[in-house]
């Protein structure tokens, strides 16, 4: 990495060092970084909006492992793993993968037992719904051995298994230090060849739920919400009331697809972007500089809070 000095028109190298020269430990310290900045850490990964379940999670009672970090991905309904490792592991992806294979047997009630907070959206979500997920594997390390990034293209081509690769680097200026967290696999540019098939997919599964979308409408915290339910359903169709959402597919400037989704609190909108800059520049001459706008692997998102706010979106999108 290097810093800009623009009075002398010059690079200077900024100096790089690690998590062993900064006495930095992976369940100590990183674990902890990532956990207390939650919202900060989910949009360097591309998943913002995600439910924190817990850390130092035990997969099965069978073993005395315990998984680094794990989520769920509302959006798609996959639980995700999070591994870290100082330097390199060459047994981070055997891990993960045990771990995800006892993670495949739990069941909603399972899931809500680990919970390590209080939010109340999210144990909602799972005492009224039930569950019928995926995984995501989320490997975060200093460095990364070729055969666990051939391993991970294997398993995801051929089996379908979602494994993203993570470099965290460290860098000092001054006393300051300085974390990046950089997309190693797949390679960003590699994200088309796999966004089609997730498009089909979240057009066409079907939800498991005991949900209606009365129950949905009776915990909204804003009167709105429930007469925009009503018309969206008359407008684009039944939607999935178990995820509280509504897909469809749009072409508008550079957007695709997008996901509206009612939360407790406020409106999320989940959109497939062809060029993300010119996404966020669109997006912003719709609701100012100031709006907050999240990446996500494929896309952008953002929530809506009021109803003002929807009513620009509602008529962005002409819904």
């Amino acid at each position: 990495m290097i810093e800009i000095n623009k009075k002398d028109k010059i690079f200077s190298k900024i100096e790089d060092t690690n998590m062993k020269d900064q006495k930095i430990l992976e369940r100590r310290d990183l674990q902890e970084y990532i956990v207390n900045s939650w919202d900060v850490f989910t949009n360097e990964i591309g998943l913002p909006n995600i439910y924190y379940i817990g850390k130092e999670i035990t997969p099965h009672d069978s073993v005395n492992d315990r998984i680094d970090i794990l989520a769920f991905d509302p959006n798609d309904s996959n639980m995700v793993i999070i591994e870290l490792k100082r330097e390199k592991e060459k047994t981070q992806l055997i891990q993960a993968i045990s771990y995800a294979g006892m993670i495949n047997t739990w069941s909603s009630d399972d899931i809500i037992s680990q919970l390590q907070n209080s939010d109340d959206e999210v144990i909602e979500y799972f005492k009224n719904n039930d569950i019928n997920f995926g995984i995501k594997i989320f490997l975060i390390a200093e460095y990364f051995d070729p055969e666990i990034i051939l391993a991970a293209d294997w398993l995801r081509v051929k089996h379908s298994l979602n494994i993203y690769a993570y470099k965290i680097s460290f860098y000092k200026i001054n006393e300051k230090l300085l974390v990046e967290i950089d997309q190693k696999y797949p390679l960003k540019e590699l994200s088309d060849a796999y966004e089609a098939r997730k498009r089909k997919l979240i057009q066409t599964e079907t939800s498991l739920s005991r949900r209606s979308w009365n129950d949905v409408k009776n915990k909204l915290k804003y009167d709105f919400g429930k007469n925009e339910i009503d018309y969206l359903i008359n407008k684009i169709g039944p939607g999935d009331s178990g995820r509280a959402r509504f897909v469809t597919t749009i072409s508008k400037e550079c957007i695709n697809n997008i996901i509206i989704s009612f939360r407790y609190k406020y409106i999320n909108i989940y959109s497939w972007v062809t060029n993300k800059e010119e996404g966020r520049s669109y997006i912003k001459n719709i609701f100012g500089d100031n709006f907050i706008i999240n990446e996500w692997q494929d896309g952008l998102s953002f929530n809506l809070y009021t109803e003002d706010e929807y009513i620009k979106f509602k008529k962005w999108f002409n819904i």
